[in-house]
């Protein structure tokens, strides 16, 4: 997993869009995509909330 791609998770956990996150990392939407596309496939998830919930199952972040 990629130091960009970590910093996505949070964003993630939050529930942030696609567009929000684009925003917030300074990238264009179709980037933000493909690092969320590649964090799910990375974490063998079928979804947002399923790779959420196996990054913190794995400690990669925090539970709140």
């Amino acid at each position: 997993m990629t130091e960009r791609e970590r910093k996505v998770l949070p964003y993630l956990a939050l529930g942030w869009e696609t567009r929000y996150i684009a925003e917030e990392l300074g990238v264009s939407w179709y980037t933000a995509r493909n690092h969320i596309d590649n964090l799910r496939r990375k974490l063998g998830a079928s979804n947002r909330l399923e790779a959420v919930m196996i990054a913190m199952r794995l400690g990669i972040i925090p539970p709140e």
